[in-house]
């Protein structure tokens, strides 16, 4: 079984029920993909909860577990740079659910890194974020990893030097609004509306 899912309104809603719980939520969505990816995952994290698997956590939660749980056994170095992310790089990807991060979410936030970082440090970044999201596939918090997001090579710098100008533009015209990177985030079509 899975999640049903019904357009009322021009926006996408679900329901399932598991275990004998009933679920009905709108998913704000008006692509209907999008919107059964939004309800399958949410159906795949209320049976993991009735199976006795962990409720997810948001990545700051997950990050904040992982630091308690690796404090002892981990370096000093490693243990810092996970602390760093969790401070002060997690844009908006830090309140979501792990299991609703998707890979336009991860590969945004990290042209968002890349705005005042080389590509070299974003793929120290990214391999912190890979991290942290195998260790709940692992602890079984999630089935399997939501989002796969290539490494930076030399040649597909280029590619992403172009939308990090392509960010910068968006963040300039909304320069003056006090815009936190969240927002942004979710408006990711004017990232694609922008000419580079």
């Amino acid at each position: 079984m899975s999640a049903n899912i019904f357009i009322r309104g021009g926006v996408w809603h679900y329901r399932f029920q598991v275990a004998g719980v009933r679920y009905r939520r709108s998913t704000g969505l008006a692509s209907r993909r999008s919107a059964e990816n939004l309800a399958q995952r949410a159906y795949d994290a209320a049976v993991l909860r009735a199976n006795g698997g962990e409720p997810v956590p948001t990545l700051a939660e997950l990050a904040h577990a992982w630091i308690e749980v690796h404090r002892p056994v981990s370096s000093a170095a490693h243990i810092r740079s996970v602390e760093l992310f969790q401070r002060s790089h997690m844009f908006h990807l830090g309140a979501k659910p792990i299991n609703e991060i998707t890979t336009l979410d991860v590969e945004l936030a990290r042209n968002l890194y890349l705005l005042t970082h080389k590509p070299a440090s974003a793929n120290h970044w990214l391999r912190i974020v890979k991290m942290l999201t195998m260790w709940a596939v692992k602890r079984g918090m999630l089935a399997a990893m939501p989002w796969h997001v290539s490494m930076q090579g030399a040649k597909a710098s280029s590619l992403d030097s172009a939308a990090c100008r392509r960010t910068r533009v968006v963040l300039r015209s909304r320069r003056g609004q006090q815009t936190r990177a969240g927002d942004w985030y979710r408006r990711a079509a004017d990232v694609r509306a922008v000419p580079a």
